[in-house]
């Protein structure tokens, strides 16, 4: 895996555990978000570890679409999810 790949999965698991916590105090909106940016840095890692860059979010959703959803490499559903996350 490369380097700043990895770095975003870590920061991803950062941002999920920050989610968890923010939810359990019931600071939804701040859960929503933190869970965001967890969906968001694992697909820019995906990626980032498959070749192209994206830098924004409108990017990294085209992309992930183009290149792993409308191949069927993932389920639509995951497409679906980061988008329905984004727009709360």
């Amino acid at each position: 895996m490369k380097k700043d790949a990895a770095k975003l999965l870590a920061r991803a698991d950062e941002c999920l555990e920050e989610a968890r916590q923010l939810f359990n105090f019931n600071h939804q909106l701040g859960a929503i978000n933190r869970a965001y940016y967890c969906i968001f840095d694992c697909a820019r890692a995906l990626l980032y570890e498959n070749g192209p860059y994206a830098k924004t979010h409108q990017g990294v959703q085209t992309k992930l679409s183009e290149l792993f959803i409308k191949t069927a490499i993932l389920e639509r559903r995951h497409g679906d999810a980061m988008r329905y996350v984004f727009e709360l």
